[in-house]
């Protein structure tokens, strides 16, 4: 049965396309096989003469059609976080350097408009061509950008993807939506407007857009308690600009809480998480077999067997916990807040029916209390969340247990911290393709794991 967090095909970050691209746009040239594939998925004609768009490095840039970009990408890999401070300095001056040359170069082609666009993965792609909005305050991650676009154009072109997607849900909506710079969310381009949000999405990206218009219409249509149903986006509309996919959802009050979760807030969580598992569906259950095996299409191929055993073993230990409605990715940047008060939840891709319960919990407090970087989650499951288990968990955990319906034993608290450790790598390589080649993450986040369950840590 196959995991929520896997798609029919990986699909790298490419939601830059909706921001930048003409809406009338259907003829490309494309140096790169995997973002010819995304543009092919979305509709695209991919030519190599007469292209109305050529996407190539600088040094494979014809030069031909009236509007050309380059793209340029940086790394910033370390293994502690001065060290990976300092790395992307370094990279990203080296992309300073390189967007200057390749504008330089642009303009040599003759290309009368130039402008270069530095951005990153989970930052705003600050667009020059849309206002800005209220200014905020960035962050030094935001301040050393690892990517850049550099586009270069013959004359003025019309809308782009996201203005006439934007334009469109709009009219359909029969609200005003101004254009400002989107989150670059893997491969979505996320535009938080005053009364909603829009979702932009370009080739197999679209499955993203689709589960969470899937998770919020199951939602309202089922007999949700309001304590749910008051904290979930309502769907406004879906459609599609061009070669975008769209979808476009109320906004819902409040701001993102800070690290530091009161008591308050977490017990208004724990009773938010327990109201939402009791939601049924008729999707079959989530099997930690198929995380499992998301994970194995990208680990060393000697965790493979070990991977494969502890999906199965999980499987048959918690074939009695009682299966519900499960959020997916419940951390703390999907939660708005006011005060102490939950007031809503966002961030539906990852959810569905079928679901184990407590792994939402997990996700939550190890994030808030231990506030790891992307690649210490396997670190800080090993070092932190499985002695927690053995220790019988918390009593916010227990109590949450009971109400759902179970007896929370160490065994079993055991079972679903490696549960949620499947599910959240299994999320991560979902909404963040680039970690499929990122060596480092995936020793840090699999294979030590799995090195540490074959070392004596018992499953």
């Amino acid at each position: 049965m196959p995991s929520p967090h896997t798609d029919s095909g990986a699909y790298p970050a490419h939601a830059w396309l909706a921001g930048v691209l003409p809406v009338g746009a259907r003829r490309f040239r494309v140096s790169d096989r995997a973002l010819a594939e995304t543009l092919r998925d979305a509709g695209a004609e991919l030519v190599e003469t007469a292209a109305e768009v050529e996407i190539a490095a600088l040094s494979e840039l014809h030069g031909e059609a009236p509007l050309a970009i380059v793209s340029i990408n940086t790394s910033a890999g370390g293994a502690l976080r001065l060290v990976r401070a300092g790395k992307r300095l370094v990279n990203s001056l080296l992309v300073l350097a390189e967007s200057t040359r390749a504008r330089r170069a642009i303009r040599e082609r003759g290309y009368a408009t130039t402008v270069v666009i530095r951005w990153d993965v989970l930052q705003a792609l600050r667009l020059p061509w849309l206002a800005e909005g209220p200014r905020s305050r960035r962050r030094l991650v935001e301040r050393l950008p690892q990517r850049a676009l550099v586009v270069g154009a013959t004359s003025k072109h019309g809308p782009t993807l996201l203005e006439a997607a934007a334009a469109e849900a709009s009219s359909a909506a029969d609200i005003v939506i101004i254009p400002r710079p989107p989150l670059v969310r893997g491969g979505v381009l996320v535009m938080v407007a005053a009364e909603a949000v829009l979702r932009i999405a370009i080739g197999p990206s679209r499955q993203e857009i689709d589960r969470q218009v899937a998770a919020l219409q199951t939602l309202h249509a089922a007999d949700v308690p309001a304590s749910v149903a008051d904290r979930v986006p309502h769907m406004l509309g879906r459609g599609r600009s061009g070669l975008a996919d769209w979808s476009l959802e109320r906004r819902l009050p409040g701001a993102t809480p800070s690290r530091h979760l009161s008591d308050v807030l977490l017990r208004e969580c724990v009773d938010f998480l327990v109201d939402l598992h009791s939601v049924r569906g008729s999707d079959p259950d989530i099997s930690c077999a198929s995380l499992a095996e998301a994970l194995v299409e990208v680990c060393a191929p000697e965790f493979a067997p070990t991977l494969r055993d502890v999906g199965d073993r999980l499987d048959r230990d918690l074939a009695d916990l009682p299966r519900g409605f499960g959020h997916g990715d419940f951390g703390r940047g999907n939660l708005l807040v006011e005060g102490d008060r939950l007031v809503g939840v966002i961030d539906w891709d990852g959810a569905g029916p079928g679901r184990l319960p407590l792994l939402g919990l997990l996700h939550l407090r190890l994030g808030a209390e231990y506030d790891p970087e992307d690649d210490e989650w396997g670190r800080t499951i090993v070092s932190r969340l499985l002695p927690w288990a053995d220790a019988g968990g918390d009593e916010m955990a227990r109590d949450y247990c009971r109400r759902v319906g179970f007896e929370p034993h160490p065994q079993r608290l055991r079972a679903l911290a490696l549960a949620f450790w499947l599910d959240l790598v299994a999320l991560h390589l979902r909404l963040h393709p680039f970690r499929r080649d990122d060596q480092r993450w995936i020793a840090r986040n699999i294979d030590g794991v799995v090195r540490s369950l074959g070392n004596g840590v018992q499953v």
